[in-house]
């Protein structure tokens, strides 16, 4: 994948990367692309696929982000992101979005499928923290994960019931 660590006082811009046919048992996360820090970072345009952890504490998402000022994911397409012997219940995630004060999230295509013979394995389109301010727009959400155990296969995913955050 992709980890891309900036400061408080820059801005970073990622865009038109093919990422894909990652994978591997003895690493439990795997992110298409990870960025923390930075002021106005942008992930536009980006294709992520192709992307399996064997690992039974897997962690894969297509976008990971956090602590960021301002995040913009845009246009970006994600999909076949798999962890077969996964036994969390949000081990596959389209885009996670862990903190940051402006986050928009728009115009993204996620499909994620599979299924895992982990207990409590479950997935989720977008997960977000609700410790970040979110706005979602156009963004098309595809899950068909199969879940197992308590785990869920959901379209968008929050930390907790607090939507004071979601704009």
């Amino acid at each position: 994948g992709m980890a891309i660590t900036g400061s408080n006082s820059n801005s970073l811009v990622v865009s038109q990367n093919t990422i894909s046919a990652f994978s591997g048992s003895a690493a439990a996360i795997l992110h298409g692309i990870n960025v923390a820090g930075g002021i106005d970072v942008r992930v536009l345009k980006n294709k992520i696929y192709d992307l399996s952890s064997g690992n039974s504490n897997a962690d894969v998402s297509g976008i990971f982000q956090t602590t960021n000022t301002s995040f913009y994911a845009t246009n970006n397409c994600i999909g076949d992101l798999r962890a077969p012997f996964a036994a969390n219940d949000n081990a596959v995630k389209g885009i996670s979005i862990g903190g940051g004060s402006s986050i928009l999230v728009r115009n993204n295509s996620v499909l994620l499928s599979g299924s895992s013979s982990g207990a409590n394995f479950g997935s989720s389109a977008i997960y977000a923290s609700t410790t970040a301010t979110l706005t979602l727009q156009n963004n098309l959400l595809i899950n068909r994960a199969l879940a197992n155990g308590s785990g869920k296969t959901v379209a968008f995913r929050r930390s907790n019931s607090t939507f004071s955050s979601y704009s």
